[in-house]
C-alpha cells in the first residue's frame, strides 16, 4: 500500500508474451494477474494498454486489481508489427502507434476508433510525447514531430 495515496502496490514487468501484473500483500510480492500481451505497454489513468502476441492489435485493458485487468477491447491497429506505442502529456485518452507500417496513429481508448493517421515515409522505432503531440523516430534516422 503506499502511503501517501493508500493505494495497492501495482507493478508491471513483460516476459515473454504475457505482462505479469504483481502486487503487494503483507510486504510480499504476488501475481495479481496475468495478461496475454506484448510490449510496448502504455498506462492511461483508468486503462493499461499492450499489445496481443501478433503485436498488430492494441489491448484495452480496464486498470483495476479488483476487475483482474478485465479487457475492455481489442482493436485491429495494423497489418504489420506495431514497435511503439505512447500517450500525450495531457488528460486526454488517446494512445499514439507506430511501426513497420510506417504510420503513426492515434486512437481513442474509450472507443476504440482510430482518429487520425499520418504516412512517416519509414517504418517507426520510438514514439515519446511532446507538448506539441508526439516525437517519432523513424528507422532512416529522422526525428520527426506530429501536431496532436
Amino acid at each position: 500500500m503506499d502511503p501517501k495515496t493508500n493505494i495497492p502496490f501495482v507493478s508491471f514487468s513483460l516476459k515473454s508474451f504475457n505482462t505479469i501484473i504483481t502486487g503487494e500483500v503483507r510486504s510480499n510480492a504476488v501475481v495479481r494477474a496475468t495478461i496475454s500481451g506484448r510490449y510496448p505497454l502504455y498506462i492511461k489513468k483508468s486503462f493499461v494498454c499492450c499489445l496481443d502476441r501478433e503485436g498488430r492489435k492494441i489491448q484495452i485493458h480496464e486498470n483495476s486489481v479488483d476487475s483482474k485487468f478485465k479487457l475492455l477491447r481489442e482493436i485491429q491497429a495494423s497489418e504489420l508489427i506495431i514497435n511503439a506505442m505512447c500517450g500525450t502529456n495531457d488528460d486526454v485518452d488517446v494512445v499514439y502507434t507506430g511501426g513497420y507500417d510506417n504510420k503513426v496513429s492515434k486512437w481513442d481508448l474509450r472507443t476504440g476508433e482510430k482518429i487520425d493517421s499520418v504516412d512517416v515515409g519509414s517504418c517507426v522505432n520510438c514514439l515519446s510525447p511532446s507538448d506539441n503531440g508526439v516525437v517519432a523516430a523513424l528507422s532512416d534516422g529522422n526525428i520527426v514531430v506530429i501536431a496532436g
